[in-house]
């Protein structure tokens, strides 16, 4: 057995996920793997998982010297799939193809999600503490508003009914 062996680097030329399991096969200088098991982080407390692409630089570790009795790592850094863009020694960074991305600045303590079309968050209950909300698109409410607190606008409030600006009661009675 050549210790040599025992670790390839390799390109992914095929893949699919196959009864809950991610399988690749792989270019290692000209010849083509089996399809092998692609690590991933899955236990009872928690699954990951991340498809692997075809393109992609990879080690496969060759139990035995054996390149089809081994397992794939994937995503090795390089020239044609660097790190995401703004990564570093205490930014964690999650970026899609799609544009989506998902980051962690521990220096800062700044998160940031970035969807490329929407985010959805499911939940019987959210509570957000902080120190203030800023939106700055519009906001639609599809259940009961109570707001503990005053209440200040810079255009109009209105109902269906119309505009509550100048609105008076049954008996002839102002706002305040």
């Amino acid at each position: 057995m050549e210790i040599s062996n025992i670790m390839r680097v390799g390109t992914v030329v095929e893949s699919k996920a196959n009864e809950g399991k991610m399988l690749a096969r792989v270019n290692i200088h000209g010849r083509i793997t089996d399809w092998l098991p692609v690590f991933g982080i899955s236990n009872s407390f928690m699954k990951l998982f991340f498809p692997i692409q075809v393109g992609e630089q990879v080690t496969v570790l060759c139990e035995f010297a054996e390149a089809d009795a081994g397992i794939v790592l994937p995503s090795i850094y390089n020239e044609g799939n660097a790190e995401p863009e703004g990564a570093n020694a205490h930014t964690m960074v999650m970026s899609f193809h799609d544009g989506g991305k998902i980051s962690y600045d521990s220096k800062n303590g700044e998160m940031t999600l970035a969807s490329a079309t929407k985010a959805t968050v499911i939940a019987p209950h959210i509570e957000m503490s902080c120190e203030s909300v800023h939106c700055t698109g519009s906001m639609d409410i599809d259940g009961a508003l109570h707001v503990g607190e005053q209440i200040s606008t810079d255009s109009t409030v209105s109902d269906a009914a119309g505009d509550l600006s100048n609105f008076k009661t049954s008996d002839g009675a102002s706002r305040a």
